[in-house]
This record gives C-alpha cells, structure tokens and sequence, in this order.
C-alpha cells in the first residue's frame, strides 16, 4: 500500500525539472556602480510545464534586496516573461575597488503546512558588484585593462613570450651555425696557407739550388773556367709570419692571420660584414697592419683606397708578382 501511495505522489506532484532563470547581460558578471548609486536588475523566471508552479526567491548579501518582495511567486503555466527585481545599492561610504558578492536562488516554494511543490530542485546565480569612479574604473584586475578578460590577456602574453623565445632560440642557433661554418673555413683555410708555403719554401730552395753536371770532356771540354750565375730570390716578406704573436691580426670573428699571404687568402672567403667591420670609412685595419708590421708603406698606402675585397687581393696579388 505505501508503494502505491509514492507512486500516487509522483503522478500528482508537477515536476519543475524545466524551470529557468534569466538576467540583464552583467559584462564579467560585474555590475559597476558608484558610491550610493541604485540600480535594478531584470530576473526573468520561466515557467515551460503544462501546471502552475510557485517558488520564492532568497538574496544573500548586504547590498541587494528584492524588489516589492513578496512570500512566493506563482509562475503560470507556459510562462516565460515572469519578471522580478533586484534592488541593488552601492554604499555611500565605499572604496573604490570595492567588491560585493552577490548570490540570489530560487526554488519551488513549500507552503507552511508542508505540502510539496514540485521536486528537490534550486536554481542559484551569482554575479558581483564593483564601486567605481565617475569614470566607470575601479581598481580590480579585470579594470586596469579597461574591462578586459584577464585570462585572455595573459594567455596572449604566455604566447608572446613563447613566441619571443622560439626567435631568440632560432637566432643563437643560426649564430653558433654561422660560427661553426666559419670555424671550418679558417681551419681550411690555414690548411691551404700551410700546404702553399711548404710549397714556396720548396720552390724558393730548389731554386736557389745550383745543379752542377759534370762536363763531358770528350764532348765539350772546359776550355775556361765557368762562372756560375745565381738567379736573384724570390721575395719572400709575403710569406714571412709577423715577428711575435702580439703582431697578428686578430678578426673580429677570431681568425688569426700571421702574414700577408694569409690575408691575400682570406680575403676570398671573408664574409662582406667582418670585412666591412674592418674596413670602411673611419679606418682601413688591414692597410694598417701591413704599413706597422711589414714596414709595407707602399702596399698599405695603395690597400687604403681599396673599398672591397676583390680589390684589395688584386693589389696584394699585383705586388707579390713584382
């Protein structure tokens, strides 16, 4: 008997499982008031059962009250435009910044006998309430940003500086690469410097180097003594390395260059912007080592009117073939 007396209940009872709740648009669900200023929010309550269904409405905080309230609210049947006010008022003697938390529900009214309405079901809606200036800012995070969702802001300053760090990331890298390339052409470089010197050196010896063959008397009998002419040296200052390790040219990149014949070689691989580091308008670096070190006056003078590199190993070139 007392299962079918539940059962009775429920096909009697009217469910309230459809009921809705809606408000003015609260822009963060901030609503922003200056000191002792009123303002009413619109509630609309919305009723889409086929029965008539009565609930109340409780406001917790300090700075709202119901408009006109009244003990319950009867919400018609297919009703959508129930509409309740809340009183809200600012305090007069608030902060700017200030902050209120409002929280109103509402749920299906129980009379004083007991007897129920509808199912255990609550509605509950927040939003805050902000003291501002006269001119609409208050001091809380949201404000200072003219309103702004904070989260979005930082999730687009987390995106910047990732952003930012990829580039300086992708920039070291493209600098440590272009030192590493560098690295590899001085190692070549001096390689190539090396090989050609042991090469002139070579060459330099076997020409002063006087092969004598034994006259074939039979022949050509030596009727008078010969005299054995030397061809005169080849200039070998090109070549020579400075007199101490304090006179090398030192490049801004790091390469080290010992003589001129290093430089006449790294001219042809030197990159326009440590070349032009070196030589432009205020000075001519090169022209000035070879006139301090080499005591090369002539060169130095003629390597100060050089504007490029190819110019410049011409007359290197030009005055190593004298």
């Amino acid at each position: 008997m007392k299962g079918w007396t539940i059962l009775i209940l429920f096909l009697i009872v009217p469910s309230v499982l459809g009921l809705g709740v809606a408000q003015d648009y609260l822009e963060d669900d901030t609503l922003r008031l200056m000191n002792g200023e009123t303002h009413y929010l619109k509630i609309i309550l919305q009723n889409p059962e086929d029965v008539d269904v009565p609930v109340s409405i409780s406001v917790n905080s300090e700075v709202v009250e119901i408009f006109e309230p009244k003990e319950y609210y009867n919400l018609s049947a297919k009703s959508y435009d129930n509409v309740i006010y809340l009183k809200i008022t600012a305090p007069k003697d608030g902060k700017i910044g200030d902050k209120y938390e409002v929280t109103y529900s509402v749920s299906p009214y129980k009379s004083q006998e007991g007897g129920m309405v509808g199912l255990n079901m609550k509605i509950t809606r927040k939003f805050y309430v902000l003291i501002v200036d006269e001119n609409g800012v208050g001091s809380n995070k949201k404000e200072i940003f003219g309103g702004a969702d904070t989260g979005l802001i930082l999730r687009i300053a987390v995106i910047v500086l990732v952003i930012l760090f990829i580039i300086m990331i992708g920039a070291l890298l493209a600098r440590k690469s272009s030192a590493i390339t560098e690295r590899i052409y001085a190692w070549k470089l001096r390689k190539k410097i090396r090989k050609e010197n042991k090469l002139l050196f070579k060459k330099e010896i076997t020409k002063k180097k006087v092969v004598m063959k034994k006259p074939d008397i039979k022949k050509n009998p030596i009727k008078k003594e010969e005299k054995i002419v030397k061809r005169p040296s080849i200039n070998t200052s090109f070549i020579e390395k400075a007199s101490s390790t304090n006179l090398y040219f030192r490049l801004k990149n790091g390469t080290i260059l010992r003589s001129i014949l290093d430089l006449y070689h790294y001219l042809h691989i030197m990159p326009v912007t440590e070349f032009s580091h070196h030589v432009n308008g205020r000075k001519n670096d090169f022209a000035k080592w070879v006139g301090d070190v080499f005591s090369k006056k002539e060169l130095s003078t003629k390597m100060k009117k050089c504007k490029t590199r190819e110019e410049m190993r011409k007359v290197i070139k030009y005055e190593m073939d004298k």
